[in-house]
């Protein structure tokens, strides 16, 4: 669980718009995540990659975007920092909701009636 919520603020920090926008502290869950699934990321790279978007995005007045305006505007730049080009896609294929978790205990709710409760487990499953 404690994975998940580091996770979760790793991907707070692709925003443009969040305190902690492309921290590396932040985005360490997510690289992990990355590195185990797909490519290495250098550390060295991810330092250089970060410091220079955060840098541009700010001179630019592009901090109010939001994930959607940000992936558009940083599309002419993902030759230049691959690294970060791959933490945002990656990034994408990532749920950061509980929405499905909550929609399966509301339909315990409807299998688990108020009869049903006193029931042995292999009794519901029958």
């Amino acid at each position: 669980m404690e994975f998940i919520m580091s996770l979760i603020k790793s991907l707070r920090a692709r925003l443009p718009a969040s305190t902690c926008f492309l921290d590396k502290e932040e985005l360490q869950p997510l690289c992990s995540l990355v590195n185990s699934t797909t490519k290495n990321i250098s550390e060295d790279l991810l330092d250089a990659e970060t410091s220079t978007v955060k840098s541009i995005v700010s001179s630019n007045e592009n901090t109010r975007m939001n994930l959607d305006q940000f992936l558009k505007w940083f599309w002419k730049y993902k030759a230049a920092f691959p690294t970060i080009y791959l933490l945002l896609s990656e990034g994408l294929t990532i749920g950061d909701s509980t929405a499905t978790c909550e929609a399966s205990f509301s339909s315990v709710v409807r299998i688990l009636t108020p009869h049903s409760r006193c029931m042995a487990h292999e009794r519901i499953g029958a």
